[in-house]
Protein backbone atom coordinates (compact mmCIF):
# COMPACT_ATOMS: atom_id res chain seq x y z
CA UNK A 1 0.00 0.00 0.00
CA UNK A 2 1.21 3.49 -0.80
CA UNK A 3 1.69 6.23 1.74
CA UNK A 4 -1.30 8.44 2.29
CA UNK A 5 -0.61 11.96 1.07
CA UNK A 6 -0.88 14.63 3.73
CA UNK A 7 -2.91 17.73 2.98
CA UNK A 8 -0.75 20.75 2.31
CA UNK A 9 -1.13 23.46 4.94
CA UNK A 10 -0.88 27.20 4.38
CA UNK A 11 1.52 28.51 7.02
CA UNK A 12 2.49 32.09 7.73
CA UNK A 13 6.05 32.60 8.91
CA UNK A 14 6.74 36.04 10.35
CA UNK A 15 10.46 36.22 10.96
CA UNK A 16 11.65 39.76 11.47
CA UNK A 17 15.14 39.14 12.73
CA UNK A 18 18.61 40.13 11.71
CA UNK A 19 22.00 38.74 12.43
CA UNK A 20 23.08 35.20 13.14
CA UNK A 21 20.15 34.34 15.41
CA UNK A 22 17.62 35.31 12.76
CA UNK A 23 19.39 33.26 10.10
CA UNK A 24 19.60 30.26 12.43
CA UNK A 25 15.85 30.39 13.11
CA UNK A 26 15.13 30.72 9.40
CA UNK A 27 17.47 27.86 8.51
CA UNK A 28 15.90 25.61 11.15
CA UNK A 29 12.41 26.25 9.81
CA UNK A 30 13.44 25.69 6.19
CA UNK A 31 15.40 22.54 7.06
CA UNK A 32 12.26 21.10 8.64
CA UNK A 33 10.14 22.05 5.64
CA UNK A 34 12.75 20.59 3.28
CA UNK A 35 12.54 17.21 5.03
CA UNK A 36 9.07 16.63 3.65
CA UNK A 37 6.79 18.87 5.65
CA UNK A 38 3.73 19.62 3.47
CA UNK A 39 3.62 23.37 4.01
CA UNK A 40 2.93 26.11 1.53
CA UNK A 41 4.59 29.02 3.29
CA UNK A 42 4.28 32.77 3.16
CA UNK A 43 7.43 34.35 4.60
CA UNK A 44 7.15 37.88 5.93
CA UNK A 45 10.36 39.62 6.99
CA UNK A 46 9.34 43.23 7.69
CA UNK A 47 6.56 44.91 9.69
CA UNK A 48 5.52 46.76 6.51
CA UNK A 49 5.00 43.44 4.70
CA UNK A 50 3.04 42.14 7.67
CA UNK A 51 0.86 45.26 7.75
CA UNK A 52 0.23 45.00 3.98
CA UNK A 53 -0.71 41.33 4.33
CA UNK A 54 -3.08 42.16 7.20
CA UNK A 55 -5.04 44.39 4.80
CA UNK A 56 -5.72 41.50 2.41
CA UNK A 57 -8.22 38.66 2.58
CA UNK A 58 -5.92 35.70 3.21
CA UNK A 59 -6.28 32.59 5.33
CA UNK A 60 -3.67 30.43 7.01
CA UNK A 61 -3.76 27.06 8.78
CA UNK A 62 -1.05 28.04 11.25
CA UNK A 63 1.75 30.48 11.94
CA UNK A 64 5.26 30.79 13.31
CA UNK A 65 5.93 34.32 14.53
CA UNK A 66 9.22 35.80 15.69
CA UNK A 67 8.98 39.55 15.52
CA UNK A 68 9.12 42.19 18.21
CA UNK A 69 6.31 44.76 18.01
CA UNK A 70 4.29 42.54 15.66
CA UNK A 71 1.40 41.69 18.00
CA UNK A 72 -1.11 44.29 16.70
CA UNK A 73 -0.46 43.26 13.08
CA UNK A 74 -0.51 39.53 13.80
CA UNK A 75 -3.69 39.86 15.90
CA UNK A 76 -5.41 41.63 13.00
CA UNK A 77 -4.32 39.00 10.47
CA UNK A 78 -4.69 35.77 12.41
CA UNK A 79 -7.76 34.53 14.28
CA UNK A 80 -7.31 33.70 17.94
CA UNK A 81 -8.05 30.00 17.41
CA UNK A 82 -5.24 29.50 14.86
CA UNK A 83 -2.38 27.19 15.94
CA UNK A 84 0.74 29.33 16.47
CA UNK A 85 4.29 29.22 17.69
CA UNK A 86 5.33 32.61 19.07
CA UNK A 87 9.02 33.40 19.69
CA UNK A 88 9.81 36.15 22.20
CA UNK A 89 6.48 37.92 21.87
CA UNK A 90 4.93 39.39 24.98
CA UNK A 91 1.20 39.67 24.48
CA UNK A 92 -0.96 42.12 26.40
CA UNK A 93 -3.64 40.35 28.50
CA UNK A 94 -6.39 41.65 26.21
CA UNK A 95 -4.72 40.43 23.00
CA UNK A 96 -7.13 38.64 20.63
CA UNK A 97 -4.38 36.07 20.13
CA UNK A 98 -5.10 34.86 23.67
CA UNK A 99 -8.82 34.38 23.07
CA UNK A 100 -8.07 30.68 22.78
CA UNK A 101 -4.74 29.99 24.46
CA UNK A 102 -4.75 26.32 23.50
CA UNK A 103 -2.95 25.63 20.25
CA UNK A 104 -0.29 28.22 21.03
CA UNK A 105 3.30 27.61 21.98
CA UNK A 106 5.29 30.47 23.47
CA UNK A 107 9.08 30.31 23.26
CA UNK A 108 10.99 32.94 25.21
CA UNK A 109 14.69 33.60 25.07
CA UNK A 110 15.91 35.08 28.34
CA UNK A 111 19.42 36.43 27.81
CA UNK A 112 19.79 37.38 31.48
CA UNK A 113 18.92 33.86 32.67
CA UNK A 114 21.21 32.29 30.06
CA UNK A 115 24.12 34.47 31.18
CA UNK A 116 23.44 33.78 34.84
CA UNK A 117 23.27 30.02 34.20
CA UNK A 118 26.54 30.12 32.28
CA UNK A 119 28.24 31.95 35.15
CA UNK A 120 26.84 29.57 37.77
CA UNK A 121 27.86 26.56 35.68
CA UNK A 122 31.45 27.81 35.49
CA UNK A 123 31.54 28.20 39.26
CA UNK A 124 29.95 24.80 39.88
CA UNK A 125 32.43 22.88 37.75
CA UNK A 126 35.30 24.68 39.43
CA UNK A 127 36.84 26.32 36.40
CA UNK A 128 36.05 29.80 37.59
CA UNK A 129 36.49 30.59 41.27
CA UNK A 130 33.65 32.46 42.91
CA UNK A 131 36.11 34.97 44.31
CA UNK A 132 38.02 35.41 41.06
CA UNK A 133 40.99 33.21 42.12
Amino acid sequence: MGRKARKQKNVLIVLIATGLTGWQKRNGIFRYIGEGCPWDIRLVSTLDELNDLAQKDVAFDGAIVSAADSEPHVAKLLPGDLPMVLFNINLPPDSPLLSRPTGKIFIHHDSYAIGETAAKSGILIGTIGATGN
